[in-house]
C-alpha cells in the first residue's frame, strides 16, 4: 500500500473534485468516495476538500448528490470547529439556491448547531435561520417544535415525533446548557400565535402523553431520556420565552382615537 502524505491526499482529492465537474460519469464513480472520506476518523484537510467538492457537485449535479445530504450535514458535529462552519457555510448556501431541500434530519442538525460550543458557528448558523430559512418559513419552529425537543433528547418513545431516529449522534441529553442555548433562540422567533400554539402542543400532545388514556406512557425516570423531554417541557411552560406578551396602547394613541369634542 503506498504511503501518502495528509497535504498531497487532500490535493488528491481536490483534484479528483474539479475533474468530476466536468465529467459526469467520473462524478457518479467518485461520489460515493468523496462521502466515504468524510468520516471522522480521517484528517481535517482530506474531510475538507471533499466536502468541498461534494458541495461544487452539489451545484452540478443535484440530483446526484441529495442522496449524500445526511452525510454532508454530519460534518456539523465533530471536534473541529473550522470544518464545522464551513459545513454550516455550504450547506446554507445549497439551501439558499434551491439545490437541496431543508427537510428531514438537517432541521434537527442545523438546530443542534445553534448551541455550538464556537461563537462563531452559532453566530453564523443564527444568521441563517434568520435570513434564509425563517424568512421563507416562518413556521419552520413552531411546526417542528415538539419533534425538535424529542431529537435533542434522544427520545424515540412517541410515533408522532422520531426526530430522533438516525441522529442519535446530534443528541444533548447530557447538554442540558446547550439544549435551553438553542431553545432559546428558537422562542425568540416565535409570534403570540406560535407561543399559544406551542404551549398547547406542549400540554396536550407531550405531556398528554404520559397521563392521558388507557394507553398513557408509563411516567419515567428523572434522569432518562423520556424524563428529560418532560422536564424540558415543563421548564419550557415556565419559561418568559414562552409567554404571550400584549402590548398596552400608550396615552398618545388613547388620545388620538377619542372623538373630538
Amino acid at each position: 500500500r503506498l504511503q501518502v502524505d495528509i497535504a498531497t491526499r487532500g490535493m488528491a482529492f481536490a483534484a479528483l473534485g474539479k475533474l468530476a465537474l466536468r465529467n459526469e460519469p467520473l462524478a457518479k464513480q467518485v461520489l460515493a468516495l468523496f462521502v466515504l472520506h468524510l468520516h471522522q476518523r480521517e484528517s481535517f484537510v482530506v474531510r475538507n476538500n471533499c466536502l468541498i467538492a461534494l458541495g461544487d457537485l452539489a451545484v452540478h449535479y443535484t440530483a446526484l448528490v441529495d442522496q449524500f445530504v445526511p452525510h454532508l450535514s454530519d460534518c456539523l458535529r465533530g471536534g473541529n470547529e473550522l470544518l464545522r462552519k464551513q459545513a454550516a457555510m455550504m450547506l446554507a448556501s445549497l439551501v439558499a439556491e434551491d439545490f437541496i431541500k431543508f427537510r428531514g434530519s438537517i432541521l434537527l442538525r442545523f438546530v443542534y448547531a445553534l448551541a455550538d460550543e464556537a461563537e462563531s458557528v452559532r453566530h453564523f448558523v443564527e444568521a441563517v435561520f434568520g435570513r434564509i430559512l425563517l424568512p421563507r418559513q416562518a413556521g419552520l419552529f413552531a411546526t417542528s417544535f415538539l419533534d425538535i425537543v424529542c431529537g435533542l433528547n434522544g427520545y424515540e418513545g412517541m410515533a408522532m415525533y422520531q426526530a430522533a431516529a438516525g441522529n442519535q449522534a446530534f443528541c444533548l441529553a447530557a447538554k442540558p446548557r446547550k439544549r435551553e442555548l438553542a431553545y432559546r433562540f428558537m422562542l425568540s422567533t416565535f409570534t403570540n400565535e406560535q407561543r399559544f400554539t406551542v404551549t398547547g402542543q406542549l400540554v396536550t400532545s407531550l405531556l398528554g402523553a404520559f397521563v392521558d388514556g388507557e394507553r398513557a406512557l408509563k411516567i419515567p425516570a428523572v434522569d432518562s431520556k423520556a424524563g428529560q423531554v418532560l422536564g424540558d417541557a415543563l421548564a419550557l411552560l415556565a419559561c418568559k420565552e414562552l409567554k404571550i406578551t400584549f402590548t398596552r396602547p400608550s396615552p398618545v394613541d388613547d388620545e388620538a382615537d377619542a372623538p373630538a369634542p
